[in-house]
């Protein structure tokens, strides 16, 4: 990937985090504070605590990835709830000015486009966590129930 693409992926996840601390911290009003869901709350509020805590980098680089790991494994247990979850919310943030309107309909599509870059990178990272710790056996860490988690998902013949 190039430096110039690489660099407006990490500006477009910058942005998507800066946006979360803000809800979080009840930065992003409309007539009253916005409010993210229990998971992407509670995955924002680690990160700000690692983000004032003098643990060093590991414990934000763990914050930020579990913040982006709760937006890729969003599940609603109701499919039909009309709550928006935050990266609509973000999506609406970032493409409509003051009055409501959308700046440039045609950045919607670009803006999603380009998160599918870092957040399949978050999800790789996953993976190779999840390798190292069946590796290292750690505990807790059941390598056959894993390998059956994913071939339940997709029947893969590899896994057969």
């Amino acid at each position: 990937m190039r430096e110039k693409t690489t660099s407006r992926y990490t500006a477009l996840m910058l942005s998507y985090l800066a946006f979360l601390l803000r809800v979080e911290l009840g930065r992003v009003r409309l007539e009253e504070p916005l409010k993210l869901e229990l998971p992407d709350s509670e995955a924002a509020a680690a990160l700000i605590q690692a983000l004032k805590s003098t643990d060093g980098d590991n414990a934000a680089v763990s914050a930020i990835h579990r913040l982006l790991m709760v937006t890729l494994c969003r599940q609603r247990a109701n499919p039909f709830e009309t709550t928006p979850s935050s990266f609509a919310l973000f999506l609406i943030f970032k493409n409509t000015n003051l009055s409501g309107m959308i700046k440039r309909p045609e950045d919607i599509s670009r803006i999603i486009t380009e998160f599918k870059w870092p957040m399949r990178a978050a999800g790789f990272h996953e993976i190779v966590l999840r390798l190292r710790d069946i590796r290292l056996g750690v505990e807790g860490v059941d390598w056959q129930s894993e390998v059956e988690e994913v071939s339940v998902e997709g029947d893969s013949p590899i896994l057969k």
